[in-house]
């Protein structure tokens, strides 16, 4: 069994494990630490009160004497709820649930039916909860508290050396084995039905008569007005022929004729 843990090393792993609900913790590891606080918290709540009772005696008022109780259950709350993790460990120790605390709602014997289960020993060897904090190595967690020796090494004796001769066996011989023939069967192809397709009814897209769009007429610019066009201009007319006199002999020649009558002379 492991030696008992001292008192510090009993605080030590009371901080360490201070909210866990794993694992198991002994009878030594668990008595000393809720003695010392609960001499420790009801000696300051004294002192608290005590103050605090002065106080309103000489002042003549009850509510400091009501400020110091409260604070002393307060402290006593606090202390309480700290040690809940050790409890449970204690209880896992002894092979029982959380749930057990429970009965302590019970009033009168509640605090009877868990007390009982605290003062138990350890449960021999492992259970549900863990190893044996007696007979376990201690590991880094502190949720198994304990020291176990360690055995010296003794080597076993060595043998001489001896070979090992292994005896000869013959070759075995594998008898021969006809291969075997298969008899040919040649495959029927496997006939398909022709898989009818569904007949899709044509659809038919209803009529609707296309409005005639009205467009709006466009607003035309002004057309200039032509002019008429100028008549042609009429060519002025010959002028009729005259009269002439020869130039050779002085000869009037009519109107109309070139030719002097008289001499023959062409007048122009």
């Amino acid at each position: 069994m492991a030696p008992k843990n001292s008192i510090g090393d009993a605080y030590k792993l009371f901080f360490q494990n201070l909210f866990n609900f794993q694992g198991r913790t002994r009878r030594s590891d668990y008595w000393p630490v809720v003695i010392i606080n609960s001499l420790a918290v009801s000696f300051v709540s004294g002192i608290i009160s005590g103050i605090f009772s002065g106080i309103a005696s000489s002042s003549g008022s009850t509510a400091l004497a009501s400020i110091g109780s409260g604070i002393s259950s307060l402290l006593s709350l606090a202390l309480t709820v700290l040690e809940l993790g050790l409890v449970v460990r204690r209880l896992h120790d002894a092979g029982k649930e959380w749930t057990y605390l429970l009965f302590s709602l019970i009033p009168f014997v509640g605090w009877i039916i868990v007390l009982i289960p605290l003062l138990k020993d350890s449960e021999p060897g492992d259970n549900k909860f863990g190893p044996n904090p007696k007979g376990a190595y201690g590991d880094p967690n502190g949720f198994n508290q304990g020291y176990a020796p360690q055995q010296p090494y003794a080597a076993a004796p060595q043998q001489p050396y001896a070979p090992q001769q292994q005896p000869y066996a013959a070759p075995q011989q594998q008898a021969y084995e006809a291969p075997q023939q298969q008899a040919y069967a040649p495959q029927q192809p496997a006939y398909e039905a022709p898989q009818p397709q569904a007949y899709e009814a044509p659809q038919q897209q209803a009529y609707a008569p296309q409005q005639p769009v009205y467009e709006a007429p466009q607003p035309q610019a002004p057309v200039a007005p032509v002019a008429p066009p100028e008549p042609p201009v009429a060519a002025p007319a010959p002028a009729a022929p005259t009269a002439v006199q020869c130039p050779q002999c002085g000869t009037t020649v009519p109107a109309g004729f070139n030719v002097c009558p008289s001499c023959g002379t062409v007048v122009q």
